[in-house]
């Protein structure tokens, strides 16, 4: 979100879709673009223009890694490998894989 936080929300308990999250996570300086859930491992990460991915237990309130990336403009879109446990940065011109248990860009890939 542009305030720089990443809300946990029940979509099961909004009514006529408004409702309360029910946890609010902090740790971007910057907006967040994106989020994938990788449900095998119960966690997720978030894609900042911060340029850095962070990490996330789903029940933990602090980032379990945080990893700087080395392309930082034009940061669009993260998703999962819940395979391998590794994410996919894409960006205007390149697709960084980030392994967050090292917390770091394990390879870049030009787009």
């Amino acid at each position: 979100s542009r305030d720089k936080t990443v809300m946990l929300w029940n979509v099961d308990h909004m009514t006529r879709g408004v409702g309360r999250p029910l946890r609010v996570r902090r740790g971007h300086a910057d907006k967040v673009r994106d989020l994938s859930v990788d449900h095998t491992r119960g966690s997720f990460a978030s894609l900042s223009a911060d340029a850095t991915v962070k990490t996330w237990c789903a029940e933990g309130e602090s980032p379990t890694s945080t990893t700087p990336l080395v392309h930082k403009t034009e940061l669009v879109c993260i998703t999962c490998d819940p395979i391998h446990g590794v994410y996919a940065i894409g960006s205007e011109s390149h697709v960084q894989i980030v392994d967050p248990r090292a917390a770091r860009v394990a390879t870049i890939f030009e787009a």
